[in-house]
């Protein structure tokens, strides 16, 4: 094993001490990387070995991957919001376009008519675009036949599509992580990280938008954190394909960059090629629904709750996200009632990007939980609209561990215990658990069994007539 490096306070490091963070690439750590309470420990940083850090990478995608895989939900059986992004999946891979078919009109989830008279769902672009690929190859291999029904396609890509990319942005948190950790502490992160959270039970599960946002996000962060403003930016840009209102994230990360580094460069990278993706957004909204709001075919309603909520709804949608006993942060992820009382010393202990990242997801919940209520909807395990607010804290959250909890007897054993309780809650949500409080004959339509009783079914739909 490589030595162990100690890396304290900026006063007590060497000015222009270099380390190599991934192969190929060697980045120079100033004052600002380093923590500044002088009171915090010295933090062991094993230093970046390219064979056995982009071994261990490997393995945690491989066991995420396979892990998600076998958990993912296939069936029709799922929520609204999944199956309209599998929807236009489908078409987009079939017909070639994100229009549905007339056959389905009427019945498809969240359909709304476009501009052109046609009917779509209402999903942003992102998903459908990203899983018409998987739909694509399956179809390749299919019978051909094309269902008159949208809930009896094929809705298996798009949980293979959903449990890919989750692995994928977890490999992501890894690296990140291992910019702050040795590479066992990090590993252990991102086993938290993947199987105490919502990461697994709705990320992984089906075609949501949180795997992507995550992808790009942690992407988006790795590049600024290596001074890649321009590639942050579009890593940053393309997550606002799926959720708008994530602009807020590289907003608060251009500044802080600009301002630790001392450059409008940076401010102005960020914040000229992230805006390629709201650019984006608005122009599809603009060409498929006649809108220049940035809001696709939704209708203003969340928009209209940014300016016209109570702060005394505001209030109570706050206290709802975190205690709410289905969807409160704080009862699916318990190991943050020992880890947030001592964030304040994550905070001095940790390098700009950290902090900027965690202040983002706090900045992006605020405007999130003004737009819309805090469950996100119902038919599915634990809590949702936390999840990009969990990726970006997780650093400052590790960081926290490091400082303070790590080497105290009781507070080591405490995170551990929490940490064990949050991965047997979330892996019963993923497979005995999951999908609580379906109702079968409403979420999946008036017709469903009598479209399931004909001769050779299409995949999936007796699976969900037997729940």
């Amino acid at each position: 094993m490589a030595k162990m490096k100690p890396v304290t306070s900026s006063a007590e490091r060497p000015e222009h001490g270099a380390m190599p963070l991934m192969e190929g690439a060697r980045r120079r750590w100033n004052d600002a990387d380093a923590g500044t309470d002088e009171g915090v420990a010295d933090i062991l940083v094993e230093p970046w070995a390219p064979r056995r850090d982009r071994r261990a990478a490997a393995v945690v995608f491989l066991v995420c991957w396979a892990v998600y895989l076998a958990t993912a939900t296939y069936t029709v059986a799922q929520i609204n919001d999944t199956r309209a992004a599998t929807q236009s999946a489908y078409a987009l891979a079939t017909t070639g376009s994100l229009a549905l078919p007339e056959a389905w009109e009427g019945e498809a989830d969240w359909e709304v008519v476009g501009r052109d008279g046609r009917s779509y769902t209402n999903r942003f672009p992102l998903m459908p675009v990203y899983a018409a690929p998987f739909h694509y190859v399956a179809d390749a291999f299919g019978s051909g036949v094309r269902p008159e029904h949208p809930h009896l396609i094929n809705y298996a890509p798009s949980a293979v599509a959903a449990a890919t990319a989750a692995a994928l942005a977890v490999t992501v948190s890894f690296l990140l992580f291992r910019r702050l950790a040795g590479r066992r502490l990090a590993v252990t992160a991102t086993g938290a990280l993947a199987f105490a959270t919502g990461v697994w039970t709705v990320s992984a599960d089906a075609l949501w938008p949180h795997a992507l946002t995550h992808l790009f996000l942690a992407l988006g962060v790795l590049a600024v954190a290596d001074g890649r403003h321009a590639r942050s930016g579009l890593a940053f840009g393309v997550s606002l394909l799926a959720r708008p209102h994530l602009a807020v994230v590289p907003a608060v990360m251009g500044i802080w960059s600009g301002i630790n580094r001392r450059s409008v460069s940076a401010v102005a990278l960020v914040g000229v090629t992230s805006a390629l993706g709201l650019a984006a957004v608005v122009l599809y909204s603009r060409l498929l629904f006649g809108t220049w709001m940035p809001i696709a075919g939704y209708n203003t309603y969340a928009v209209d709750n940014l300016a016209g909520l109570s702060m005394v709804d505001y209030g109570r949608r706050f206290l709802l996200f975190l205690g709410d006993p289905v969807r409160g942060i704080l009862i699916y992820m318990p190991v943050l009632i020992v880890l947030l009382p001592f964030v304040g010393r994550g905070w001095r202990a940790s390098p700009w990007w950290v902090r900027a990242a965690a202040v983002s997801g706090v900045v992006y919940t605020i405007v999130q939980l003004r737009a819309n209520a805090h469950h996100g909807g119902s038919q599915f395990f634990g809590p949702r609209l936390s999840i990009e607010l969990t990726i970006l804290a997780a650093p400052l959250l590790l960081r926290t561990y490091q400082a303070y909890h790590r080497g105290r007897k009781w507070a080591a054993p405490a995170v551990h215990v929490l940490l064990i309780a949050g991965v047997i809650l979330h892996s019963l949500g993923a497979t005995v658990w999951k999908h609580p409080f379906v109702d079968l004959d409403q979420s999946l339509g008036r017709h469903l069994t009598g479209l399931c009783e004909v001769d050779d079914p299409p995949v999936g739909c007796p699976a969900a007539v037997e729940q």
